[in-house]
């Protein structure tokens, strides 16, 4: 039975893959979910449940019993989608059918952050942020419907005591110990943090930090002043050099498609699918212009190089399930090779002295992230703690604000959230990015991504998938766990004066 089991739950999340990637990508207006998760309800019949789990409870090899404690919390979570799959559906085509309306015209509300960051002007970026939020808060109904809604279905139908206590049994991550941890990161980096903000505050924008609101930030991250160096029309054949110094030339990675257009529906969000791993992947960014499309890109390759070179042979759970903190840094350790030196000289073409100038930019974005995340994890804690959900919105608002210098708004505590504490799972990918980094350049040199022997040696780690967990692959690599140490001390050693 449970060889069954497997073999349709498989068959379900890559049908449930494809359909996200069709409405994202903007190939389809309509998300089907809701249709997807009818034809396997034999998934959800409660002896399903019972002989996933008691395999669990009795299964004596550790490695089996990580394989199938994922496939138990999948089961888990198909209840929740099930039962939240046509509220999710008609979300997704509100959101994707939403306009924004400003002075100048109408923009798609999936493409509204693009339009924000590129507006240089900032009294417009301020009319396009604040006529998104009006479409966000009239969205915010249907969001806090969805939330409840599995709120309540965590603890009637699954039995546990909150959202937090069930996505910590799914992920296998002490969520609530990372709250600790977030705040001790904050209270480490604010003398550091404080100083570089305010004066890239003056300097870029000629506004003391606190004025600066959050969409003043997504232009600072568009980076524009560098768009000279990084022309649309290098931005694949920067992608391919890279792959060509591991020894990975694009042409043999046949299951991973690109998809870079722009088209009326597609998600601003840069995304990378797994439909069959490692047979079909799908990688799909929405290119603006500028660095931060070479960083969507490079950070999407990540993805879609560790899913094409999992094990076809492995159980599936390996292959699409597990501690995403793995994955997450993966796609961060080829993101940041455009943070390298070495990198923005010899494959993006910089001079010595703006391969500099543009790596210090881009760590005090980075700095900024960290926090932010930091900061929004406290945050998610609360809002899938106790207390009422109407204040979660001022919450949200106070902590980023606080922590971050920035104004940031009540209306986007919602669809600035990612569910089942995806933020905390970023947050730990940076640390064990950081991790990695620092064993590629002892074995491999500071160069290591034109390093052949560095491509066998990340193939060796794609091809487990995600059957090592984050503290599990940190320990591989020669830690005790995934702590900040590694990543704040290259922060530090890049900004601090």
């Amino acid at each position: 039975m449970l060889t069954d089991i497997r073999r349709r739950a498989e068959d379900r999340l890559s049908e449930l893959s494809r359909e996200y990637f069709q409405h994202h990508a903007g190939y389809k207006p309509d998300l089907a979910m809701a249709g997807i998760m009818g034809r396997y309800e034999d998934l959800q019949a409660p002896e399903v449940r019972t002989s996933i789990r008691e395999a669990w409870e009795a299964a004596a090899d550790p490695e089996l019993k990580l394989q199938l404690g994922y496939l138990y919390g999948d089961c888990l979570r198909n209840v929740l989608r099930r039962e939240l799959a046509a509220m999710g559906d008609a979300l997704g085509q509100a959101e994707a059918k939403a306009i924004v309306k400003v002075a100048d015209g109408n923009i798609s509300y999936p493409q509204a952050s693009i339009a924000v960051g590129q507006a240089a002007d900032r009294a417009k970026r301020k009319a396009i942020s604040y006529a998104t939020r009006q479409v966000t808060h009239e969205l915010n109904a249907q969001r806090m419907a969805l939330l409840k809604l599995e709120h309540k279905l965590v603890q009637s139908e699954l039995g546990f005591k909150d959202y937090r206590a069930f996505y910590e049994m799914v992920r296998g991550i002490d969520f609530a110990a990372m709250g600790p941890l977030a705040e001790t990161f904050l209270a480490d980096t604010q003398a550091l943090y404080q100083p570089l903000m305010a004066a890239w505050a003056q300097d870029a924008l000629g506004l003391p930090l606190a004025e600066l609101e959050s969409h003043d930030v997504m232009f600072l991250r568009r980076a524009a002043n560098f768009d000279a160096h990084f022309p649309q029309d290098k931005l694949v054949p920067a992608l391919h050099a890279t792959l060509a110094g591991l020894g990975l030339p694009a042409d043999t990675l046949s299951n991973i498609t690109m998809d870079l257009d722009n088209r009326p529906g597609k998600s601003s969000r840069a995304f990378c699918m797994g439909v069959r791993i490692p047979e079909e992947i799908y990688l799909c960014i929405t290119p603006h212009g500028g660095a931060d499309d070479y960083q969507a890109l490079m950070h999407e390759m990540g993805h879609a190089l560790h899913f094409s070179h999992a094990r076809a042979d492995m159980p599936f759970e390996f292959r699409f399930m597990g501690d995403n903190s793995v994955c997450e840094a993966f796609a961060f350790n080829f993101e940041h090779l455009t943070l390298e030196q070495a990198w923005l000289t010899d494959v993006g073409g910089l001079s010595a002295g703006d391969a500099e100038e543009f790596r210090r930019y881009q760590y005090r974005m980075l700095l900024f992230d960290l926090r932010r995340f930091a900061a929004r994890h406290l945050f998610e804690l609360q809002l899938h703690g106790e207390g009422a959900m109407a204040r979660k919105g001022e919450i949200y608002a106070e902590l980023l604000t606080k922590h971050l210098g920035v104004r940031y708004f009540e209306e986007d505590f919602l669809a600035a959230t990612d569910g089942g504490f995806y933020t905390a799972q970023y947050f730990r990918a940076w640390c064990l990015e950081a991790q990695l980094k620092q064993v590629l350049k002892s074995r491999f040199g500071e160069a290591w991504f034109k390093n052949p022997e560095a491509g066998a040696f990340m193939q060796g780690l794609w091809a487990n998938g995600q059957r090592l967990p984050g503290d599990a692959l940190a320990k591989h690599l020669g830690f005790e766990k995934i702590t900040p140490d590694a990543l704040l001390a290259e922060v530090r050693g890049v900004l601090a004066p």
